[in-house]
């Protein structure tokens, strides 16, 4: 995997043309416990991209970005108009440890 993401991520960031990905979640640490080299791979296919649309639903609530506005952590609340009541707003996707 590491080889083919070499080749083809100077298409990616030499071209001024768009690219979609769609559910790039490419590796869950949390479920296959992968070793640091899958990280860094994760970050350098993920980096250079401009997350334009994101909604993840956790057991509490969801975080949500449409771009260009900045990210929204929700937290699920039965009494809130629509299920979820508003947390925070911040300029890049927030960590678990900012999601409370």
């Amino acid at each position: 995997m590491g080889e083919f993401i070499d080749r083809i991520s100077p298409l990616f960031l030499e071209s001024a043309k768009p690219v979609i990905i769609f559910n790039p979640d490419l590796v869950d640490m949390g479920v296959t416990g992968m070793s640091l080299t899958a990280r860094d791979l994760r970050e350098r296919v993920l980096k250079p991209f401009e997350t334009v649309f994101y909604l993840k639903t956790l057991p509490w609530g969801a975080v949500y970005r449409c771009y260009p506005s900045k990210w929204t952590v929700w937290k699920e609340d039965a009494e809130a108009e629509g299920g979820f009541r508003y947390r925070s707003r911040r300029p890049q996707v927030p960590s678990q440890s900012e999601y409370g």
